[in-house]
């Protein structure tokens, strides 16, 4: 599956930027409020990146990954994926338009 990373021109643009993201929520997220850990890639070391992996499954926690290039984000999507079972990705646009959760699938 091909997922878009890309965050829109018309938010980046202004900024002199192109940047990707990538999301990931529990997988019982119920919407709402929640716990989110964030992430910029490549600022962060490993040892940051494994302690925010740790805490998005300790906390149960939306994680978001604030990337440079498509390919830092398929990488670090596939990292995420390994290391947090009970998490699964979501798309931006869903993400977007605030419909994190299982109340949003339905």
């Amino acid at each position: 599956m091909s997922w878009p990373t890309k965050i829109p021109a018309a938010y980046t643009a202004p900024l002199g930027l192109e940047l990707h993201v990538v999301l990931f929520e529990p997988a019982n997220d119920r919407g709402g409020r929640s716990a989110v850990v964030g992430v910029q890639i490549p600022e962060a070391t490993r040892p940051l990146i494994r302690r925010g992996l740790e805490e998005a499954r300790r906390r149960r926690a939306r994680l978001i990954f604030l990337c440079d290039t498509a390919e830092q984000a398929d990488r670090i999507a596939a990292t995420a994926a390994a290391a947090l079972p009970d998490h699964r990705r979501i798309a931006i646009e869903r993400a977007a338009a605030g419909r994190w959760g299982l109340g949003a699938l339905q």
